[in-house]
């Protein structure tokens, strides 16, 4: 193991090394103008008489420490040339004789909300008047417009159903919050033919995305409110085990076969009170992205897919959401602490017990002393009272902090809990077969407790305009207690007394913790290692005898990376690799993903993709002596459990007509 560790982080400095050269610009003006164009994301438009003009050498190191219009101004204002932005990534650049003027432009991000129910807005208009420039909100409600800097500028922003609002932006701020309120105007009947909306467009991509905006829109009912799960479910290829059941299950693979991501944090449980309500507060996220067909290479394996979840990175205004149902409550709220930190917060607890009634009560007519109860029509839920206590909670929490506009860390932490208890204890008189009273006692305690608890601290550091590295230190560790006590006493004769007692203890802890370092150049290739640590720890005791007792830890270490190649018009190929070090197996197992994207012309597209995945920790079912059943995890492990794995194809088009 150290050994491949070694090379893994020689082939990462090396990569790096190799791209990190520094190349100084030509006196020429046209490759001036391709490296702005290129370092900037801006374009540049200029007349044909410019290109002869001598310009001064300088270095890609230089770059850096200089703004655009810095650098316009370091190479054309001795050279009596003047320039113009236009919409924020567009420069107009001419000699001074065509007397173009500069105005300072202005730039106003912000949100455009309902400011009845605080919403967000998508697709709000947002522009100047008596002027081209403008913009829309995305679905977020997010916008960003640059404008003259004159007071006199009004930004005036629209959206159908609402007032519009006329704005001066000498009183706007950086990052402003704009609400609309409805508009009560009453408009005339119109008849609009559309043809039906597509609801989830799957497109291209080799994944299906959905926005905050969907995930909290699309509910299952007044039970389960917004549930992030249950939205998952109703997309394409995605089924559960019953209607019960807030898990992920992929094309037919068990919901454990699917790897389950919370901001860079593992999950093993994502549900409570038995699969009824999802584990994962809907307003904490941002956005939701299901692979069916393959999982990226940076994260561990699963057979079967994966959902990633994020929370939004970009806390610029305090607001938040409260959610009160008959059952459980929630809380949500996003906290900018200054311009570089921002804190998110969300958690949910059950107020009421769901098992506010009892599930079964006393006879009024059954004499628990003096009347013998018929055996062979016994009944026992005529004598139990029984009020069985349930609760749950989880917790999320996210501290961003954007040091400079290249580096960047996030803290998360993840927390959910479910806790069962059923007792009672009753006594009552009954006759045996030969027609004898006699006093019995039964006593029942049933306890069952579930946690799932991680963090993740990650950042990403941009050292140039197409390289980023990127790392992540994470730990997830889930728990399981079962608890299952009986007894029972008959005395029908003086001094003898029978006896009966049954105990089924149990206890599953799965854990990993590792760190992922990843170097990305452009979007088009990465490369990385991934090392961690996982631990199991699974007991099952029932009466005298100990059917499992068992403790695993090993360590794996995986390199992975991804290129991408366009090798003609429209066509566009995907070739990864992940080779996995697994010290449970003293062997290395390679997962290859191959992808490909055909678009000939607009509208008509074909795609397809081959990905091999294996799964490293399995599930065990245990039945007791009574016919009960608990699920546990276990890791795979040489001789013991087998390695599970998966090849998924997919081949698929489309067609716009």
């Amino acid at each position: 193991m150290p050994r491949f560790i070694i090379h893994i982080l020689l082939t990462l400095c090396l990569a790096a090394s190799a791209d990190a050269q520094t190349a100084s610009i030509d006196s020429d003006f046209e490759q001036l103008i391709e490296q702005l164009c290129s370092t900037y994301k801006v374009k540049i438009g200029y007349s044909a008489e410019l290109v002869k003009m001598d310009i001064p050498e300088f270095s890609d190191a230089d770059l850096e420490n200089m703004s655009v219009t810095e650098l316009l101004d370091y190479f054309f204002s001795k050279e009596g040339l003047s320039y113009r932005m236009v919409d924020g990534d567009k420069i107009l650049l001419r000699k001074d004789d065509v007397q173009l003027y500069r105005e300072s432009l202005k730039t106003i991000s912000g949100k455009i909300m309902d400011g009845e129910t605080g919403l967000p807005l998508p697709y709000a208009s947002i522009y100047t008047k008596r002027s081209t420039v403008g913009t829309m909100s995305d679905l977020n409600g997010q916008f960003s417009i640059e404008v003259q800097d004159i007071p006199s500028v009004e930004l005036v922003v629209t959206y159908l159903g609402f007032k519009t609002r006329y704005l001066n932006i000498s009183n706007l701020s950086p990052n402003e919050v704009i609400h609309l309120m409805p508009s009560e105007e009453i408009l005339d009947e119109v008849t609009i033919i559309v043809d039906p909306m597509v609801i989830i467009d799957i497109g291209k991509d080799n994944e299906i995305t959905l926005n905050k905006n969907r995930l909290v829109e699309v509910t299952a009912g007044d039970v389960y409110g917004s549930d992030i799960l249950r939205s998952i479910q109703m997309l394409p290829g995605v089924s559960n085990d019953a209607d019960a059941a807030g898990k992920i299950q992929l094309r037919g693979s068990d919901a454990e076969e699917t790897l389950v991501m919370l901001d860079g944090i593992p999950l093993y449980k994502t549900d409570h009170y038995y699969g009824i309500f999802g584990a994962i507060n809907p307003y904490y996220i941002e956005d939701a992205t299901l692979y069916k067909n393959k999982i990226p290479l940076e994260y561990e394996n699963r057979a079967g897919g994966m959902l990633m979840l994020n929370s939004t990175d970009y806390i610029n205004n305090t607001h938040g959401n409260i959610e009160l149902d008959f059952l459980k409550a929630n809380a949500y709220v996003e906290l900018p602490i200054s311009s570089k930190v921002g804190l998110l917060i969300g958690g949910r607890f059950n107020h009421t017990d769901p098992f506010s009634s009892p599930l079964s009560e006393n006879d009024d007519n059954v004499n628990l002393n003096d009347t013998p109860i018929d055996m062979v029509s016994f009944q026992r839920s005529k004598l139990i009272d029984v009020q069985p206590r349930f609760k749950f909670h989880d917790l999320n929490a996210k501290l961003k902090l954007d040091l400079t506009s290249k580096l960047s860390f996030s803290i998360s932490t993840f927390g959910s809990s479910d806790e069962y208890l059923r007792s009672y204890d009753i006594r009552y008189v009954a006759e045996n077969r030969e027609g004898k009273k006699g006093l019995i006692d039964e006593s029942t305690s049933d306890t069952e407790k579930w946690r799932n608890q991680g963090f993740n601290l990650s950042g990403s550091y941009s050292f140039q305009s197409d390289k980023t590295l990127k790392w992540s230190v994470f730990n997830s560790t889930y728990k399981n207690d079962y608890s299952l006590g009986l007894s029972l006493s008959r005395v029908f004769r003086v001094g003898e007394v029978e006896f009966f007692n049954y105990e089924n203890v149990n206890y599953n802890e799965i854990g990993t913790g590792g760190i992922r370092l990843q170097y990305v150049k452009d979007d088009d290739w990465h490369i990385g290692v991934n090392l961690q640590n996982r631990r199991n720890e699974i007991s099952i005791v029932e009466g005298s005898r100990t059917p499992i007792n068992r403790v695993q830890e090993f360590g794996e270490g995986a390199i992975f990376g991804k290129k991408l190649l366009y090798p003609a018009d429209g066509l566009e190929i995907g070739l990864g690799l992940r080779v996995n070090v697994l010290e449970a197996f003293d062997t290395m197992n390679v997962s290859p993903l191959i992808e490909m994207k055909y678009e000939p012309s607009p509208g008509y597209y074909l795609k397809a993709s081959y990905a091999k995945l294996y799964q490293n920790f399995r599930e065990l079912t245990f039945e007791n002596r009574l016919g009960g059943y608990q699920q546990y995890f276990v890791l795979a492990q040489e001789g013991l459990y087998p390695l599970g794995f998966s090849n998924l194809f997919m081949v698929g088009g489309g067609l716009s007509i």
